[in-house]
């Protein structure tokens, strides 16, 4: 529903919802415009996955954010224990690649840019740079 189908505008003719109470009330509205309505008890993961995408950039957009704000997964805390504390606490980082340069990382406070690095040819070592650069600002 997000892109329209090739010919144009139109209504979905199929829905696929998770098993849920709160949904009853709407089935009947659905089938009404001839839109078949299967339930099921679990949705695909690609479903999920979409669904958590799409509430992550509704979520950024109500904030004023284009952006939707990156949480820090355990795994990466664990591998990058001060960007993490950075980001929950201090400041925020910005990723990116530029054309000609590679993966370019930055890292503010509410001062502005602390850090800047150009140089890195992977994310790996993007990050990297950016945690022994973090690690040294909290001392």
């Amino acid at each position: 529903m997000k892109r329209p189908w090739v010919m144009g505008r139109r209504r979905p003719s199929r829905i696929v919802l998770r098993k849920n109470p709160q949904w009853e009330e709407l089935i009947p509205q659905l089938r009404q415009l001839k839109i078949e309505v299967i339930t099921e008890q679990e949705l695909l993961p690609i479903c999920d996955d979409a669904a958590s995408a799409c509430v992550r950039r509704m979520r950024a957009s109500l904030r004023g954010r284009e952006v939707p704000i990156l949480t820090v997964l355990p795994k990466l805390e664990e591998a990058f224990p001060a960007v993490s504390r950075w980001v929950k606490s201090l400041g925020r980082i910005g990723i990116g690649i530029e054309t000609g340069q590679g993966f370019i990382i930055r890292a503010f406070d509410e001062s502005g840019m602390v850090f800047k690095d150009t140089k890195s040819k992977s994310l790996g070592e993007a990050l990297t740079t950016l945690e022994r650069k973090i690690a040294e600002l909290d001392r």
